[in-house]
């Protein structure tokens, strides 16, 4: 957990006029104690082109200097450490590009292809000279707490990729650090550091744009963590709502069954839902079926454990209807990673909310 600021102001360089691009991004221990703060600053001339280049690196027992300068074709770098400096030259190109005036360009662009744009940048923070393919969206998000639109910037090298959000108003709302697992948010700053301590509100989480919430489908949750990534089917059909946890090996899938019939109760639905399983794991066995409230609609809560491609999977299940909608809730994992992965589980779906609940029991 740490926090990261990042600044465009105008400059000026000798006699170059152009704009500073500066981001410091401060890493810290559980204890609160500094662990890394890195700091990058990119000088670009009136038209974006790279002039200059700055990365400072410090941690406890550790300090690093690297400063570029772009000249003739060619960038020359000095780095200066607590034991030792060195200087190197390479070439560069007129069509290379720093990485933080990159987005700033990119934002500027009108039409921008559907294909995208493939870009030659240079990584001071990596010092590599990288290819990157840049894509754009639009995209309804949760942002502090409420809806609104962004504009979707994903940037892919083929060793990783990564997103920055962007509002209305050209300000990074989200901004992923080299991949999907270590994400700056706008956020609170106290919230943040709440967070990071562990504390919360009732339910034991901030709002740091870790809720997913669908409103055509009239349902929300929660990711525990961000490590928690969500996909999107691709498929027409029932809607498939995917979380992934690939350290954990674990999934969470929500199956929203549309139209369905205005009598029929979640058990139904458990029924069919355990046929398919059992077409899929022959040797699939019920560990216990039971009524439980699911997100303010009662519902039906079950557990089974079952080969299936070679993997004893171990699955938590949640059906309930609402209105002419039912909602199935599939957690799993391997039986070996399944403790393991039992309370991020069990928070995502206790985290289920069905909007605007029908009392079925009233009818």
């Amino acid at each position: 957990m740490g926090w990261r600021q990042t600044s465009l102001a105008r400059h000026r360089k000798g006699s170059e006029n152009g704009y500073l691009f500066s981001s410091r991004t401060v890493f810290l221990k559980p204890d609160g104690e500094l662990d890394l703060n890195l700091g990058v600053d990119e000088f670009v001339d009136q038209d974006l082109h790279p002039v200059e280049t700055s990365v400072s690196e410090i941690s406890p027992g550790f300090s690093n200097l690297t400063r570029g300068n772009v000249e003739k074709g060619h960038l020359h770098l000095n780095v200066v450490g607590a034991k030792d400096s060195n200087s190197s030259e390479i070439i560069f190109s007129r069509d290379t590009e720093f990485g933080l005036p990159l987005l700033r360009r990119l934002a500027d662009v009108t039409h921008f292809p559907d294909a995208g744009e493939i870009v030659k940048v240079y990584d001071s923070l990596r010092r590599r000279f990288v290819r990157v393919h840049a894509t754009r969206s639009l995209r309804k998000e949760i942002v502090s707490g409420r809806h609104q639109f962004v504009t979707v910037w994903k940037f892919d090298n083929r060793d990783r990729s990564w997103e920055v959000w962007v509002d209305g108003y050209g300000g990074v709302v989200r901004e992923e650090l080299g991949g999907p697992h270590m994400v700056a948010l706008r956020a609170d700053a106290d919230a943040v550091a709440a967070y990071a301590r562990g504390e919360g509100d009732d339910d034991g989480m901030f709002d740091l744009s870790l809720e997913y919430e669908n409103i055509p489908q009239a349902f929300s949750l929660a990711r525990p963590n961000l490590s928690w990534s969500v996909e999107l089917p691709e498929e027409e059909g029932p809607l498939n709502i995917t979380l992934l946890n690939p350290t954990l090996q674990a999934s969470v899938d929500v199956v929203v069954i549309e139209n369905i019939e205005s009598a029929l109760e979640p058990e139904s639905i458990v029924l069919d839902l355990l046929d398919r399983m059992r077409r899929k794991c022959p040797d699939l066995e019920i560990l216990y079926q039971q009524p439980r409230d699911v997100g303010g609609v009662k519902g039906v809560r079950f557990e089974t454990i079952g080969q299936r491609k070679g993997t004893e999977l171990r699955t938590i299940g949640i059906v309930t209807v609402n209105r002419n909608k039912a909602y199935a809730l599939m957690a799993a994992a391997p039986v070996f990673r399944f403790k393991e992965a039992r309370e991020q589980m069990e928070r995502i779906l206790k985290s289920f909310v069905a909007k605007n609940p029908e009392n079925r029991d009233q009818e």
